[in-house]
């Protein structure tokens, strides 16, 4: 806007000198110095209507340690640069409400590029990336014009992982809860549900064959059942704030107890939900998903009347404290939290 009023500042200038000394060149310029800003207004209006944003692709789960690459590509269709292109961007966490906002310029050539956004450590939480504003300036940042903002982008940051000592306990628990999982790759004698189809193989019980289906092939197919996948271990949580802190701590005890290659299964209790939320967790990627429904959904004190029977090869993080089958183990509570989790030794 200065550069603006400075501008017409000048072309005034230019006509009150022509007009004093009745000067034809003077006269020319300032019909040159009136006509040009429309000129370079047609041209901005032109490069906006060609211009198109879209947030480039990114990982669904980022750790705290990761190099985080956010950008939005822009397609520049036009034969001229951009001098200009701000946008303002809004970053919102919806696992604790936290909100950041900031102005994100850079200037483009002709063809595709792309404008990326300076890193910064963000809280654990599933973060929103969205565009408020877009401004798009002609080559001599006269005019600045709106533009359609696109669609935003979502992410999970994970919270940080820190080394803890959990090892294999003299006894085996059996399996205490058999989960809706099916192993992918063996089978089982689930009726309930059908893995596969294969061929007739001798020794196949008749009882197995897929009658329907191999009449319509014209040849016997036979059904592999399911294996139900079990767990013999149980972390439940409860409490009242979900903090970045609570969040390390139940990061470090996933990957702890998955570090055993045991089957578990995470729950907790959210305020949503009447009924209590069962993640079961046979292998690492379960693990960034258990955590990404705990930020999304958020958590309330456990109520007793909704337990279900618990095995006796459990732990209970409430309130900061941990406990092995009601046993204190260790109290995150106070400052020295990251100290209790180094030096804890859990025997599951």
């Amino acid at each position: 806007m200065e550069r603006l009023i400075a501008y017409l500042i000048l072309v005034a200038v230019t006509i009150y000198t022509a007009v004093l000394y009745n000067s034809a060149p003077m006269m020319f310029f300032a019909g040159v110095e009136f006509f040009f800003p429309l000129l370079l207004f047609l041209l901005l209006l032109f490069q906006t209507l060609r211009l198109k944003i879209q947030p480039s692709d990114m990982e669904r789960f980022l750790d705290q340690n990761e190099e985080r690459a956010m950008s939005f590509a822009v397609q520049n269709r036009t034969a001229f640069p951009i001098r200009r292109l701000s946008l303002r961007v809004k970053f919102h966490n919806l696992t604790t409400g936290e909100t950041k906002k900031k102005w994100v310029r850079s200037s483009l050539l002709s063809g595709e590029g792309k404008v990326s956004l300076p890193y910064e450590p963000l809280a654990p939480g599933i973060w929103q990336v969205s565009v408020k504003k877009i401004r798009v300036y002609d080559f001599w940042k006269l005019w600045a014009l709106p533009k359609r903002r696109p669609a935003g982008c979502e992410f999970t940051q994970l919270p940080a992982c820190h080394d803890i000592s959990i090892r294999q306990g003299a006894e085996q628990a059996g399996t205490f809860w058999e989960s809706q999982e099916y192993h992918p790759h063996k089978s089982g004698n689930d009726s309930s549900y059908i893995r596969e189809l294969r061929d007739y193989r001798p020794g196949d019980s008749l009882k197995n064959i897929h009658w329907k289906l191999s009449a319509k092939k014209e040849a016997l197919l036979v059904k592999e059942f399911g294996l139900p996948l079990g767990c013999d271990l149980l972390f439940g949580l409860s409490g009242e704030t979900l903090s970045g802190e609570l969040l390390e701590i139940v990061y470090s005890l996933l990957w702890g107890c998955r570090s055993l290659e045991r089957s578990l299964v995470f729950l907790w209790q959210s305020p949503k939900e009447t009924d209590p939320c069962f993640v079961p967790i046979f292998q690492d990627e379960d693990v960034y998903l258990a955590m990404e429904m705990l930020m999304r959904e958020n958590l309330t004190t456990w109520k007793g009347e909704l337990a279900p029977e618990l095995p006796s090869r459990q732990i209970w993080l409430k309130d900061g404290k941990l406990a092995r089958d009601g046993a204190p183990v260790a109290d995150f509570s106070g400052e020295d939290w990251k100290e209790q989790l180094s030096d804890m030794e859990l025997i599951l």
